[in-house]
């Protein structure tokens, strides 16, 4: 069965970000499934192919120019159409979205939303939604990043909520034999010096410790200047700053717990990572994400509500005096994850979605409303006030599709 993976970014190539780690862990996934998988990549800037990869791979340009942009979809209809394949999975590309109408009637569409807000707001988060839903009327499933966002995005964009379904992240996992047990208790933080991924909260709970006689180490991944200067000195504190992959991974599995005080992830990666690493997590209990999807506080991991850094400092207190307890949580941590959130467990529900066709109506013919420019180009190159960085932004804000006049 032939695959093809539709997407804005690709960690492959060397971007960064959650669509693209998605969109090559998801292809090399389906690859080891037994499945041909391809990946049309559409992105800004230069082509840098993928090595050692398990899929075939295309790229695409986004054009500078609206006429570009036009052609740039018409070829890759056509490559659609040459390459023929019985599913199609797109992430967050406005191109495919305006296909969806075009392409044969008998093919599997899915679509992932790897973004939404219920609510205005500035950032791309509510276009990204936006977009995984347009012409859903020719898509058989859209998955979400949690089971909140299923039923939200099902009331705002008023789609049938049997077409909407939440299938969890997935990441690599150890052999819990090879989990090391450490003599004194380490903590991980991964957000560096980003607000929304909790670095306040993380910075109060770290004052908080630091002025405790308990035992433990913490290691602060990604930049913090911000923070740093205030552990000079404290051989407790170790800010690592930007880490390679495997650097991280390392530094992950070697941790008793993981800190994570999110205030915006839908679906967080960095919790699936841990509990495959059989690291404890302590995380914000953030409603509009899989957190409380994944996590039963006090049984694999531990929730605090409205982000409370005295809460969070009262969990981590008793994970460290209470070895026992703790090893407990890693415990069920890493068996959740075994039983639920494996590669394996992954590939099993995307299947049972291509076994399960829900849109039927036939296909049209082109025309300008199958032309969706994209809606992710980048403006912070451009002046704070310039009217094409402000356009954008409202826009998106407002979440309108730019169609083709």
């Amino acid at each position: 069965m032939n695959i093809l993976i539709t997407t804005g970014g690709l960690s492959s190539v060397g971007q960064g970000g959650g669509i693209s780690s998605y969109a090559h862990e998801l292809a090399e996934n389906l690859a080891d499934a037994g499945y041909i998988v391809t990946v049309f990549l559409m992105k800004e800037g230069e082509n840098n192919p993928p090595k050692n990869v398990k899929y075939h791979y295309r790229f695409f340009k986004v054009a500078a120019t609206l006429n570009q942009e036009e052609e740039t979809v018409k070829l890759i209809l056509q490559n659609i159409e040459t390459l023929n394949p019985e599913i199609i999975i797109n992430n967050d590309t406005s191109y495919i979205v305006g296909l969806w109408p075009l392409l044969q009637e008998k093919m599997i569409k899915i679509s992932v939303m790897h973004a939404f807000s219920k609510i205005f707001t500035l950032t791309n988060a509510g276009i990204s939604g936006k977009m995984a839903t347009v012409n859903h009327q020719y898509v058989d499933h859209i998955i979400c990043q949690n089971s909140k966002m299923v039923v939200d995005a099902a009331t705002k964009y008023k789609i049938p909520k049997e077409k909407l379904v939440f299938i969890p992240q997935t990441a690599d996992h150890i052999d819990f034999e090879d989990k090391a047990d450490n003599e004194i208790f380490t903590i991980t933080f991964a957000g560096g010096e980003n607000k929304n991924k909790g670095a306040v909260e993380m910075f109060e709970l770290s004052k908080l410790l630091k002025n405790s006689t308990l035992t433990y180490k913490v290691n602060w991944c990604l930049n913090a200047d911000r923070y740093s200067s205030h552990f000079i000195n404290d051989h407790r504190f170790s800010f690592l700053g930007n880490l390679y992959r495997e650097e991280f991974i390392t530094t992950l599995q070697s941790s008793d717990c993981i800190i994570i005080p999110t205030h915006l992830d839908t679906g967080p990666m960095l919790l699936v990572e841990a509990m495959g690493q059989a690291v404890i997590p302590v995380c914000n209990n953030l409603q509009e994400s899989a957190i409380p999807d994944l996590i039963t506080n006090g049984e694999n991991g531990i929730l605090i509500n409205n982000n409370d850094s005295q809460l969070f400092y009262k969990e981590i207190s008793k994970l460290i005096i209470d070895r026992q307890y703790s090893e407990q949580l890693k415990v069920k941590a890493y068996e959740y994850f075994i039983q639920n959130l494996t590669k394996q467990a992954q590939v099993k529900r995307f299947e049972e979605l291509f076994e399960n066709k829900k849109s039927f109506l036939p296909k049209e013919k082109f025309s300008n409303k199958n032309i969706i420019y994209y809606h992710l180009k980048k403006t912070s190159h451009l002046p704070k006030y310039s009217l094409k960085r402000i356009m954008s932004k409202i826009i998106n804000a407002l979440e309108i599709p730019h169609y083709k006049n």
